[in-house]
Parts: C-alpha cells; sequence; structure tokens
C-alpha cells in the first residue's frame, strides 16, 4: 500500500510538472516573432564557428567580433545543433556568408532549440519537487520554475539557453537532497563546462559533500548536537556488542579509509567529465587560446548597463563625491575590452580584490555548511536511522516524503535548506564580482524559487526578491512592441505566485484536511527569516515602488528635453534602485542562514 502511495504521487508530480511546461511552451511560441537581441547572432556565429572550423581553431578564429567564449561542453553543445541547423538552412552555419543571417527558418530553429533544451529545466523541477511535503507544495515551486518572467524575457525574448543551464543546476541540487552525491558533482562539474560563471557555486559544493559525503557526522553526534538545542533526535541503533568489540584505533582507520575511499570516488567523477570536455583542447594545445577566452579581465568591473550590484551603488557615490568636488571626473565602464575606466575618489577595484570580497561575503554561509550539518538534514533523516523509525500514521505508512523509498528517506537531505545556501553563494557572487551581467541574477532566483513553498515568510521573501530582480531585467528589451509584453509577464508572474502562496499556507478546510496527510516534521534547524516588522514593510512599499519608478523613466524616455539631457538616467535610476533591494535581500538571507 506504502509503495503504491508512493507511485501515485510520484506519478501526480510529474504529470503537473509535464502539464505546466506544455503550457510554458505554448506561451514561448507566442515569442518567437518577438525581439531578438545581438545574443542571437552570438549563437548563430557560434554554430557556424563549430560547423565550418576544426576544432584547433574554435577559440581563435575572429571573423565576427562575437567570438566564441564559453566552456568546451557548450562549444560541443553547439556542434550537435550546428549538424541539424546545416540542414535546415545551409545559410545559418557559413562562416563569412552567414553574419548576420536571420532568415525564418533560422530564427524558428533557435527559437525552438530553446524550447527543447528547457525539458531538462522540467525534469530538474520535477526531481526537486519530489522531496516537498505534498503535491501543492511542488506545483507551487514548478511554477515559478517553468513561468519565470526573468528565464521567458531573456531565453524566449532576449535569447540565451539559461533554462537549460540552470535545469543543470537544479538537477544538482536535487541530487544533493537525495543523497546522490556522485551524481551531484557530475552535474555541477558538467554545468561548469558549460558555462563557467558558476564556477563561483565551487566552494559550496566542495565543502557541501566533504561534510556530508566524505566526512559526515556521526549520528550520535547529530543527536546530541539537536538534543543541546531542546530537540529529541534519536540516533541510530547499534548492534549490541558492537562497540564493544571492535577497537576505537580500528573504527577510525575503517572510517579515514572510507573517507578517503568516498573522495577519490568524487574526485575521478569531476575529473572524468573535465577531461571528457577539455581533452581535444589539451591535444591540440588550445588550452592558452581557451583560457583568454573565458576570462576576459579587460572589460572592466561593470558591464555597459550597470547590474544592480553592491558596484552599482558603489560607482554611484564615486560620481557623486567627484561632481562635489572630492577629485576629479571620472569615466564610465562601457563594457568593451581595453576600455575599462577607473574610478576618480573611491579606491580602485581589481579582479583579485572582487574575488576576495566575493569568498569573503560567502564565507559565513560557507562555514555554516560545515559547522552545521545537521541544518541540512531532514528531521525523519536521522529518526530513521533505526529500523522502523520516523513518525507514521495509522496505516503505517511515513507521514514524511511519501513517494520516496525508505532507503532513500534514509539519506534525504533538506533540498529547502540547500537551496537557501546555494541561493546566496550565488547572490554573493552577483553583488560583488567581477563584470556581472544583469542577468547572472537568475542564478540567484531559481534556487530560492524551491523556498516559495517552504513558509510563508519564506514565500514572501522569493517574491520580493524576485519583483524587485525581475524588474532589473526590462531595460534589456527596450523595442516598443515588447513593453506590454515584459510588464504583463512581470505582473502575471508576480500575481500568480502571491495568489499560489496564499492557497497553501490558508487553505479552506477541505484542502487542509487533504494536506495533513503529509505535513512533514519541521526541520528544527531550518533557516527562518526573521526581522522586524518595520523592515519588512519597509520591503514591501521598496518592491512596488517599481511602479513609479517605471513611469519615472518613461517620463525621462519620452520627454524630448530630458531625454536629450540625461539620456542613461533612465538606467542608472533602474540598477540602483534594484541594487538597495537586492543587497537587503541578502541581508537578511545570510541572517536567517546562519542564525538557524
Amino acid at each position: 500500500m506504502a509503495r503504491k502511495t508512493r507511485a501515485s504521487t510520484t506519478w501526480s508530480g510529474c504529470t503537473d510538472v509535464a502539464w505546466m511546461f506544455g503550457v510554458a511552451t505554448c506561451v514561448k511560441l507566442l515569442l518567437v516573432p518577438a525581439y531578438r537581441s545581438t545574443d542571437f547572432e552570438v549563437h548563430r556565429n557560434w554554430l557556424a564557428v563549430t560547423h565550418s572550423l576544426p576544432l584547433s581553431q574554435w577559440y581563435v578564429d575572429a571573423t565576427s567580433p562575437w567570438t566564441l567564449d564559453y566552456p568546451p561542453l557548450f562549444a560541443f553543445f553547439e556542434r550537435c545543433l550546428a549538424l541539424l541547423a546545416s540542414q535546415v538552412d545551409p545559410l545559418m552555419t557559413d562562416l563569412v556568408q552567414g553574419l548576420e543571417h536571420a532568415s525564418y527558418a533560422t530564427v524558428l530553429f533557435q527559437r525552438l532549440s530553446v524550447m527543447c533544451t528547457d525539458c531538462l529545466l522540467a525534469i530538474a523541477a520535477w526531481r526537486c519537487t519530489r522531496s516537498l511535503p505534498s503535491r501543492a507544495h511542488g506545483n507551487v515551486v514548478a511554477g515559478a520554475v517553468l513561468f519565470s518572467a526573468g528565464l521567458l524575457l531573456v531565453d524566449h525574448v532576449h535569447f540565451q539557453y539559461n533554462g537549460m543551464l540552470l535545469g543543470l543546476l537544479l538537477l544538482a541540487m536535487a541530487f544533493l537532497g537525495e543523497g546522490r552525491h556522485v551524481w551531484a558533482s557530475v552535474a555541477f562539474a558538467s554545468l561548469c563546462c558549460m558555462k563557467h560563471l558558476f564556477a563561483v557555486a565551487g566552494p559550496f559544493f566542495l565543502l557541501f559533500l566533504l561534510r556530508h559525503h566524505c566526512f559526515p557526522p556521526p549520528p550520535a553526534r547529530a543527536a546530541r548536537h539537536s538534543s543541546a538545542r531542546g530537540k529529541s533526535i534519536p540516533s541510530r541503533r547499534i548492534s549490541p556488542g558492537a562497540a564493544a568489540t571492535q577497537p576505537l584505533a580500528s573504527r577510525s582507520t575503517f572510517s579515514l579509509l572510507a573517507s578517503l575511499a568516498r573522495i577519490a570516488t568524487l574526485g575521478a567523477a569531476v575529473l572524468s567529465v573535465l577531461l571528457l570536455s577539455f581533452a581535444p583542447f589539451i591535444v591540440t594545445n588550445q588550452i592558452p587560446n581557451l583560457l583568454s577566452r573565458l576570462f576576459p579581465f579587460g572589460r572592466g568591473l561593470m558591464h555597459a548597463y550597470w547590474a544592480p550590484n553592491f558596484w552599482a551603488l558603489y560607482t554611484l557615490t564615486d560620481k557623486l563625491l567627484a561632481a562635489g568636488g572630492a577629485g576629479g571626473k571620472g569615466g564610465w565602464t562601457r563594457g568593451l575590452v581595453g576600455e575599462a575606466v577607473g574610478f576618480s575618489v573611491l579606491p580602485q577595484v581589481t579582479p583579485l580584490g572582487s574575488l576576495l570580497l566575493v569568498l569573503a561575503a560567502m564565507a559565513p554561509v560557507l562555514l555554516h555548511v560545515w559547522l552545521r550539518p545537521a541544518a541540512y538534514m531532514q528531521r525523519d533523516t536521522i529518526d530513521s536511522g533505526s529500523e522502523g523509525g520516523g513518525d507514521k500514521d495509522s496505516r503505517g505508512v511515513s507521514k514524511v516524503q511519501p513517494h520516496v523509498s525508505s532507503r532513500e528517506a534514509r539519506c534525504q537531505l533538506s533540498v529547502y535548506a540547500i537551496a537557501a545556501a546555494l541561493s546566496h553563494v550565488f547572490l554573493s557572487a552577483f553583488l560583488l564580482g567581477w563584470h556581472v551581467h544583469e542577468k547572472a541574477v537568475l542564478h540567484c532566483l531559481l534556487p530560492l524559487s524551491l523556498l516559495a513553498s517552504a513558509s510563508p515568510a519564506w514565500a514572501a521573501e522569493f517574491l520580493i526578491l524576485a519583483t524587485v530582480s525581475h524588474y532589473s531585467l526590462l531595460p534589456l528589451l527596450f523595442t516598443l512592441p515588447e513593453y506590454p509584453i515584459k510588464l504583463l509577464l512581470l505582473s502575471l508572474f508576480s500575481l500568480a505566485l502571491l495568489l499560489s502562496s496564499l492557497r497553501l499556507f490558508s487553505p479552506s478546510p477541505h484542502h487542509r484536511r487533504t494536506l495533513s496527510t503529509h505535513q512533514p516534521t519541521p526541520n528544527p534547524q531550518f533557516p527562518k527569516v526573521q526581522y522586524p516588522s518595520w523592515l519588512y514593510k519597509l520591503r514591501v512599499v521598496h518592491a512596488l515602488g517599481v511602479l513609479p519608478l517605471e513611469m519615472l523613466c518613461q517620463l525621462l524616455y519620452h520627454h524630448p528635453g530630458l531625454h536629450a539631457r540625461f539620456p542613461f538616467l533612465p538606467l542608472l535610476l533602474t540598477s540602483v534602485y534594484c541594487a538597495v533591494g537586492i543587497t537587503v535581500a541578502w541581508a537578511v538571507q545570510l541572517y536567517a542562514i546562519v542564525s538557524s
């Protein structure tokens, strides 16, 4: 009976995700004729490069200004697409004649390629929702992922493949939550070989895998740690006399050897992915050219359109100080190689300095991962260490996670806690990283979307951050026909997320009875969002403030005199205003995690 219940729940979650994916695909089809940024030509050129040239010239060719600057695994992905593209429209993969080529067949092919690769995002969303308390919780998370306004705007209007990449990230998170640590390391290594900017999460994955896979805390220690906090968590049963018959030195030696074996297993899995990706370029002696393309530090600290991060506030402060007579006139970074201009008053920032600041910003969470492993474990993870452990209903069926097997339940980790910590790591890199693009805010939002069903406070936190972050992406689509589209997508996503959260956490009596049998035992270590009510109200007002800000920006855009005098003021206002909200969100989430 329990197995049948688990199977039916899993199948229901799968069909729900499939239905949502189908509806989202229909929306994406409507966006095919929409505006395309230069990224469309970038990826078309990469099709031509990987199809027309030998592998040894992929990271050397400069026929187009849009040179290949993604890691090898993504280049191989483009090569596979090029095999099909050459059959659809041969000019699409022509290196010289195909420059700026955008026939209807080319547009349709590239748009459909993004939609098809989004299947990985749907699969990852389903795997993440398998460990959630109920079907309703999973539907909220799946909807937040598959109908993300940011992904729809950036991937299916602006044009990129973020859905596929973020699908790999969510898949790695799901594997962590399921205790499939080797598969998690393979998924994350593959992600870094697809887009190296995700490597900023490397310290998190390294410490998490070392702590939970290579050097896991003893169950008795976890029980003592929880008991010290006033929580009663029984430890695993040990057969009578086992501890007495096994010498302490032997147990320590066996534990050390087991840890070394696990480290070797993880290392072999990661090295296999790296070798498969980089070996062809090692053989052809292309590693120096490849690295120079992946890390163009000459582009400067800021992108042409400032990402809404700490550096936007830092740069604005420098400009105000310079205007007030504290120093000479400063320049603006333009996002082009060799055209970066430094600050005039405040200290200069180097790539190494930016990296150190990023590591310092994520250090509290990384220390939390290592020192507080119990915070990333489900309550039933330790309870189920003994046979028959864990809470059960009157039928003997486990009330916690009914759609995972008992073997999986014993190694189940808290996907909520993992999502909170990983999102904060990406948020730290977004705030303080070197030459960060505004689109990188999606790296923080998609993991955080899992917490939309964690609690009312976390749902509000995600909604506030998503509203501000998605609004910061709107200047990417500056053409008039797309203006109502981007506003409609942002408004509908925020409204749907608000209504689904209200329904989930304030259900009717009928739904309350339906969900009651699947409510989990809360993890006493789970991070709780707690801060003064006045700060919460202020953040809500700030999120709603994007409405008058948008009106002001439109006035500046369309007023002839103001636009001629302050052409970039709307972009500056948008970036700085959103930077304030995102920075506060970083501080709130940090406090929630480290205080758990």
